[in-house]
């Protein structure tokens, strides 16, 4: 048996552990493979530049006379009969059955056990009750998994293809390791998102140490950077994955760009050639002609580490402050992968970073200092590659300090000798030995908590000659700060504690006077004084009663801000529906204060939070999308922390909507004026001429729909069956209704068949992909006719409210 042409040699047939064996290159050259995936049109339809390019595709395959084909499933649409691959794919890619391994997709699973595919295909597609086997190529261990999963037992792990797997990967280790299945672990397709069920085999084949996979479904062409089975981004050890359905049958909206997505796109029909190497690939996409998409690049496998990095390159510095200097470069390649990044700072390393950040913020800066930076990236092996251009930037001054200016809020003297009066409202406030006056004073700091660095008290002393002194008072705090000058007397004013914190001296009439209280005056909150003297010469200071402007203030200095706040710590994200993500984060500490948190998705910034806010809800995303999330804290002067750790959360699917008729009926040709839209069954039969008619009205809030599938359920009765379930189209207006339809006024179906069945049993429930014209809410009405002459019966939905029709859409 010869797998792949004359490039190899026999090679044992398909043993029970599905593994087809040993190939020997007999070429001087590596193997090529070429790979596409959603390939041949249902055989009614006609090509166009937008569809149906199968033809096309296999011309390129021929002329790169692979070693190897690799389909990557839904070969043949629209149910994979055994007479649509003899119609459509046999002409075409069945040019190369000799050297193709296929793995199945969803729409050969709509015809019951996939037997059309088995049956074309036969042992080159393994056992039909699994659809999973394994071959070596060259140097390579090759894989082909089914992602139908419940077809086949699950996905899960301890399912039984995913213990399959396990044990073939620990039979047939090899240097470099490539698996292909239908349906993405990773994609930004519009319709077919990234899907979370295919994590376990993912991550056994991470555990490998695999190299590449291959899928389909999603019509499109994507590249990943290699990733973990979580999707963080992992160039050691991580998994490159190719999208490729761009085999033919048509191309399809893109959705979110998904992380570490490096090349998408939806323009141009095409396969992928891949040369492999004993430990290294090559990859080229070769667009159909007229297409101008190209991608192509090399990789090592996993663990051979033979070179350094290439340089960083386009290091920009720029100085965001007296003490920070943030950093941004351009990602360096290695043959294996980066795993960090180091910075110097005038040839001296200063830090490092993650294998994918390309930024640092350097704090430790001076101000009014010029420093030259640059970078080099590592690799996993330790090499160091050479360093970045060189960059010069200069900080700034340090920010001048800021001064808070407070007036009293209490103010008023009082007096030994009127022990009970109150002196509150005087304009005046007097310190004398003869008779003792002593002055009180109180004021609210309120700074929002900065770094304090001085206080001094400012006194003006009255302009009358004899406000003057030349004793001006000794100044202590007060054992509390409970009192109000609109009540305070010499009987109950709050004493003096025992040191004294400042005084004065001359003072002079018309003059100011500072008294430096900084040693009391340390954080937010009350200040309380009292002052009294040994001199008999009164010194009458104006009050806040006598002057808005010259009444006591106390001048508060706070440290200019020149450090940016440290990063938040212990993020978490948590997905708790499908189109929501919840953060959470330790607060930051800051020199001044913390003012705000950035929230960064994807490296992006989206949203800003509070000072005391450590939390956030991110509303933004998608369904079955994984997001990396950072968080940094901003400060009064605009400095940004370092970003915290970062996170990745998976949001989860989405739940499909599902939509009952409005109406449903079928219509005779034999009887063109009956209405028949009361049935219990949904006839349809070539003989005589009966046609089904849905009709449905999709509401979904304006979601984004990524498919849609009409779900029919086969009666009961033994005769209920038929060969040929229908083929489906729209009709040409949704203004009917079941109640008056007939054959006479029913809405003429559209020329396009969107959709077939091919036999449906009794008792059995069936899907038909109808993602195609399932696009936006509103109406949808759909005529099925068939070519069998033994009739279908489908539970209408007066013949069960449960198994009666069903339109099921999903959305992102």
């Amino acid at each position: 048996m010869t797998f792949f042409g004359s490039a190899f040699q026999d090679a044992p047939a398909q043993t029970s552990d599905g593994y087809l064996g040993q190939v020997t290159s007999a070429a001087t050259t590596d193997p090529v493979i070429g790979v596409a995936g959603d390939i041949s049109c249902p055989p009614a339809y006609s090509a166009s530049a937008t569809r149906c390019q199968q033809l096309a595709t296999s011309d390129l395959l021929l002329g790169m006379n692979p070693d190897a084909v690799l389909t990557l499933g839904d070969n043949q649409y629209e149910t994979g009969t055994l007479s649509e691959f003899q119609q459509v794919y046999s002409p075409t890619w069945g040019r190369l059955l000799d050297r193709t391994f296929p793995v199945p997709g969803n729409h050969e699973y709509d015809t019951p056990g996939a037997s059309g595919y088995f049956s074309y295909f036969g042992a080159r597609a393994g056992d039909p009750a699994k659809g999973y086997y394994s071959f070596d190529a060259g140097a390579w261990h090759v894989i082909a998994l089914n992602s139908e999963c419940s077809s086949v037992g699950g996905c899960q792990p301890g399912s039984p293809q995913e213990t399959w797997l396990r044990a073939d990967l620990a039979a047939h280790p090899a240097a470099c390791t490539l698996a292909y299945w239908h349906k993405p672990r990773f994609s930004s397709g519009g319709r077919h998102p990234s899907s979370a069920a295919f994590q376990p085999l993912w991550q056994a084949l991470y555990d490998a140490h695999a190299d590449v996979v291959l899928s389909g479904h999603a019509h499109d062409y994507e590249r990943f950077a290699p990733q973990a089975p979580d999707g963080a981004a992992d160039d050691v050890r991580g998994i490159r994955q190719f999208v490729v359905g761009t085999g033919g049958r048509n191309l399809q909206i893109l959705g979110a760009l998904q992380p570490n997505s490096e090349v998408l796109q939806n323009t141009s029909f095409g396969v992928l050639k891949l040369v492999l190497h004993p430990t290294s690939y090559d990859w080229q996409f070769l667009p159909t002609p007229g297409g101008t998409f190209t991608d192509s690049g090399s990789r090592a496998c996993g663990g051979q580490d033979i070179e350094p990095p290439t340089a960083p390159t386009g290091l920009t510095a720029t100085a965001t402050n007296s003490a920070q200097v943030d950093l941004a470069w351009g990602r360096s390649t290695d043959n294996v992968g980066v795993t960090g990044y180091r910075v110097y700072r005038d040839h001296a390393q200063v830090g490092t970073t993650g294998g994918s950040q390309t930024a640092y913020v350097d704090t430790t800066a001076a101000p009014a200092t010029t420093y030259i930076y640059e970078v080099t990236a590592i690799d996993a092996a330790g090499r160091e590659s050479p360093r970045s251009n060189a960059v010069t930037v200069t900080t700034p001054d340090a920010p001048a300090a800021l001064t808070h200016v407070f007036a009293a809020t209490d103010d008023a003297f009082v007096e030994q000798g009127a022990p009970n009066t109150n002196l509150g409202t005087s304009d005046r406030l007097i310190v004398d030995a003869s008779p003792v006056d002593n002055l009180l004073l109180r004021f609210d700091v309120a700074t929002a908590n900065c770094d304090i660095t001085s206080a001094k008290l400012r006194l003006t002393v009255g302009p009358s000659l004899g406000d003057g002194s030349p004793k001006g008072g000794a100044f202590s705090t007060t054992v509390t700060s409970a009192w109000s000058e609109s009540t305070v007397t010499w009987a109950n004013a709050p004493p003096a504690n025992p040191t004294v914190v400042g005084s004065l001296a001359t003072v002079s009439p018309g003059s100011t006077y500072e008294v430096n209280l900084s040693s009391v005056v340390t954080a937010d909150g009350p200040v309380s004084l009292r002052a009294a003297t040994t001199s008999s010469s009164a010194a009458r200071y104006v009050s806040r009663e006598g002057s808005v402007t010259l009444g006591p203030q106390l001048a508060v200095t706070c440290r200019g801000d020149v450090q940016p706040p440290t990063a938040p710590g212990h993020l978490n994200a948590t997905a708790p529906s499908s189109n929501r993500v919840d953060l959470a984060w330790d607060a930051s500490t800051d020199d001044v204060g913390v003012t705000g948190y950035r929230v960064y998705r994807n490296n992006v910034f989206v949203a800003t939070t509070g000072g005391t806010q450590t939390s956030y809800a991110d509303t933004g995303v998608a369904a079955a999308t994984t997001y990396t999330y950072e968080v940094s804290a901003s400060d009064a002067a605009g400095h940004e922390s370092p970003r915290s750790a970062a996170v990745t959360v998976t949001t989860p699917t989405r739940p499909p909507l599902v939509f009952a008729p409005t109406d449903d009926s079928y219509v005779e040709q034999t009887a063109p004026s009956t209405n028949f839209g009361s049935a219990g069954s949904l006839v349809i039969d070539a003989s005589p001429a009966d046609n089904l008619l849905l009709r449905f009205d999709v509401a979904t809030s304006g979601c984004h729909i990524t498919g849609a599938k009409l779900r029919l359920t086969v009666g009961a009765g033994a005769s209920d069956g038929t060969l040929k379930g229908g083929a489906f189209s729209t009709t040409v207006t949704s203004s009917w209704s079941e109640s008056t339809v007939t054959w006479a006024n029913a809405p003429a179906a559209n020329a396009a068949v969107i959709a077939s069945l091919g036999a449906v049993n009794p008792g059995q429930t069936y899907e038909v992909d109808v993602s195609s014209v399932v696009t936006a809410d509103g109406p949808v009405s759909l005529r099925a006719t068939t070519g069998s002459t033994g009739a279908g019966r489908y539970v209408s939905k007066e013949g069960s409210a449960t198994l009666g029709p069903r339109l099921v859409v999903n959305c992102a």
